[in-house]
């Protein structure tokens, strides 16, 4: 099931069309992001969103990273 997670029309539910996990992967595609999963049984599935942050001139030394 891991590899069909972000593919239209799959859900583990009785019910949903099985999209929004398409269109998050498809938005976040388009702005040069990441989208990942881990699993650990019986505990839950934990999904990460990563974007890279946009530089400017005055403060393209400045690295930062945003946790959600």
């Amino acid at each position: 099931m891991k590899d069909k997670v972000f593919y239209p029309n799959f859900t583990a539910k009785n019910s949903g069309t099985g999209l929004g996990l398409a269109i998050v992967r498809d938005i976040v595609d388009c702005c040069n992001g990441a989208i990942y999963f881990t699993t650990a049984e019986n505990k839950g599935t934990s999904f990460f969103v990563e974007f890279p942050l946009m530089h400017m001139e005055d403060n393209f030394k400045v690295v930062e990273r945003v946790s959600l």
